[in-house]
């Protein structure tokens, strides 16, 4: 079972049961959130990058407080800023370690507002493979999937890699 798999879980989907293609070529993609989980992602991604000699584009993506904690119109423009720039350090300091561990791999990272599974989903048709963690941050953790994976599991084009954080 894939929720068990001690390993990481690299899934193709059989051709013509997904919408859109991919690029085999591309880079790998990996959703990064600052967690464990996530830097056991990336670091299979970027041992698959060196072993195939692609480059990697780490992805945190983000979303604004909840609506119920903070209407959007109280927010201004400069705490909209204030708030991207915290999630930019977020996922420099996601990258930090991993990248000098990897020096020959070329490693990319965007901070993007939105919902996580939508902005890697987004980017999977230039990618060659998607990297997730198992389980991240959100309040379901002792699910089978986290949200993000079980989303991007079934609804991405290009090869998926779950990578199950070891606890």
């Amino acid at each position: 079972m894939l929720f068990r798999s001690p390993v990481p879980v690299v899934v193709l989907h059989a051709p013509g049961t997904r919408e859109g293609s991919y690029n085999s070529g591309g880079p790998i993609l990996v959703g990064i959130d600052g967690t464990e989980a996530s830097t056991d992602a990336l670091k299979f991604a970027m041992v698959m990058a060196a072993q195939t000699a692609r480059e990697v584009v780490a992805v945190h993506a983000w979303t604004l407080p909840p609506v119920e904690l903070v209407p959007p119109n109280l927010l201004t423009a400069e705490q909209v800023t204030v708030i991207a720039s915290d999630q930019e350090r977020v996922a420099a300091e996601a990258v930090a370690g991993v990248r000098s561990e990897f020096p020959e791999v070329t490693l990319r990272v965007r901070s993007v507002q939105g919902i996580p599974a939508d902005v890697l989903l987004a980017q999977t048709r230039d990618s060659s493979m998607i990297v997730v963690g198992s389980r991240g941050r959100g309040e379901f953790r002792g699910t089978i999937l986290g949200s993000t994976s079980n989303t991007v599991l079934h609804r991405a084009a290009c090869p998926i890699a779950v990578v199950r954080h070891r606890d």
